[in-house]
């Protein structure tokens, strides 16, 4: 029995019939018993059958080598003209510059622009010559990080001169920190919040050394920041582009030997400062500065009406325990210049009676008024707005809580009223959606139109039925903050 074939005498491959093979003997399949003759036949036919699968098997498996190397051509020639290749150095940096991830804790073996790097020699080549890529560093409390400082040179070094961004947090690594005051040159954006007591003997370095770049500044120490040390520590010739200060100091006195850039800072925020600190700190800032106040405390020193030019302040305060350092603090500052005023977070009524004797105190003319939750007497609130140094406010933030008659009274007030609040335009309303859904905010303030403005809607986590989506010339925006 033949059952292979050839096509030519070229051909390397042996062909096989594509019909299935015949037995010689058909009859036999109904389990007839086979004769010696017919016997061998059928076991010669066996061993040939055996025989030209064994060289098929052979040949596929040629084939299939010969199919992988093929593939494998395809792939890595398909990967020659690939577009990618194409692309000029300063496209695969740009792409390389949106895989890295700046908020990702410091990891030589998963951080991006380190992988990157172990793709292929051109990627790496790139990446070292981009030192943008390097300039992240964000160091949490992970155990044991000595490990670290070796890599963090050679990242360092692979930055060369572009500005970094660093996040420092731990409590056992603040030697860490001596790598990255080699540099001080390179400082733009820096974060650090250490518990270790040594965070002062670090510190101590830092008017020794000059950051013309940096401009952004944030540092949390629950200790005493310059414990032990008596004589001054001027940093305002150290940080001369420093924009955005935030410090935090735990409850503890701010050390009055400190010097800083005050005046050229857009932005300072005080975190668990005791009012005096705060009262101490104000007449330094300027006029553009906006200022913040985290969580004030009442220190045994006696508070003493403070003068300062900033025309942008918010109080935030958490909790009952606050609200009087609140009121105490707003009582003590005199802001002839103030425009916008918040007072977040804090309960009682202590914080807003606070609010109307800095209004009286200050003589000023705020835009801007977001007040704290609450509870306050709604005289009050009303006494407030219809104070001579509110009338020219444009934005109004306001609490509402169920049940309660502030804010439908403040619309009524509102409510075909020109001459009450003439200027506002936005009135933010916070509270719960669904409650301020029920005020028909639309129905009410219909009539009011000191301007041609458009009522429009925004809210947070839900929307409005269409029946209220309507625009009217209301002449008042109305914000609401789903909260």
């Amino acid at each position: 029995m033949d059952s292979g074939l050839s096509c030519d005498s070229s051909c390397s491959v042996h062909c096989v019939p594509t019909s299935p093979l015949s037995s010689p003997f058909p009859e036999l399949y109904s389990n007839g018993v086979p004769s010696d003759s017919q016997h061998a036949i059928i076991f010669d036919s066996i061993q040939r059958a055996k025989a030209d699968l064994a060289r098929i098997e052979a040949e596929m498996a040629t084939l299939k080598a010969q199919r992988a190397e093929l593939n494998r051509f395809i792939c890595y020639h398909t990967g020659m003209i690939s577009a990618v290749r194409r692309f000029p150095n300063e496209t695969l940096a740009d792409i390389f510059s949106r895989c890295v991830d700046p908020d990702a804790e410091f990891d030589p073996l998963r951080n991006g622009v380190w992988i990157l790097g172990r793709v292929c020699q051109r990627w790496r080549a790139v990446a070292l010559g981009t030192p943008e890529l390097w300039r992240h560093f964000i160091l949490r409390e992970t155990g044991e990080q000595d490990p670290l400082k070796p890599f963090l040179k050679i990242q360092l070094d692979r930055a060369r001169s572009a500005p970094l961004s660093i996040r420092f947090s731990a409590r056992r690594s603040i030697e860490l920190m001596d790598v990255f005051l080699d540099v001080p040159a390179q400082w733009e954006d820096v974060h650090v919040n250490s518990s270790d007591p040594r965070m002062g003997a670090c510190f101590m370095r830092w008017p020794d050394s000059h950051f013309p770049r940096l401009r952004r500044l944030e540092i949390t120490s629950y200790h005493p920041m310059l414990e032990g040390r008596t004589s001054r520590v001027n940093l305002v010739d150290s940080l001369p582009a420093l924009e955005y200060l935030w410090l935090d100091i735990g409850f503890k006195p701010f050390p009055g030997q400190l010097l800083l850039p005050w005046s050229q800072l857009r932005t300072c925020i005080l975190r668990q400062f005791s009012a005096s600190d705060v009262l101490r700190v104000l007449p330094l800032v300027s006029r553009e500065t906006h200022v913040s106040i985290i969580d004030p405390w009442i220190s045994p020193a006696i508070l003493t009406a403070t003068d300062s030019p900033i025309r942008s302040v918010q109080i935030i305060g958490r909790g009952t325990n606050v609200s009087v350092p609140t009121e105490r603090l707003l009582i003590a500052m005199i802001l002839p210049n103030l425009e916008k005023l918040e007072i977040g977070w804090t309960l009682g009524p202590e914080p807003l009676e606070g609010a109307i004797s800095l209004l009286n105190t200050s003589a000023c003319h705020l835009k801007h008024l977001s007040l704290p939750q609450g509870p306050y007497p709604l005289t009050q609130l009303i006494s407030l707005l219809e104070s001579l140094h509110v009338r020219d406010i444009v934005r109004l933030d306001i609490p509402h809580i169920s049940n309660s008659e502030y804010t439908p009274s403040l619309l009524a007030k509102l409510e075909g009223n020109g001459a009450f609040l003439p200027h506002l335009h936005t009135l933010a309303i916070r509270g719960d959606s669904r409650d301020i859904e029920a005020l028909n905010v639309m129905d009410i303030l219909r009539d009011r139109r000191p301007t041609t403005r458009k009522v429009s809607f925004t809210r947070w986590g839900w929307d409005f039925p269409e029946r209220e989506r309507d625009s009217r010339d209301t002449g008042l925006e109305v914000v609401v903050l789903h909260g």
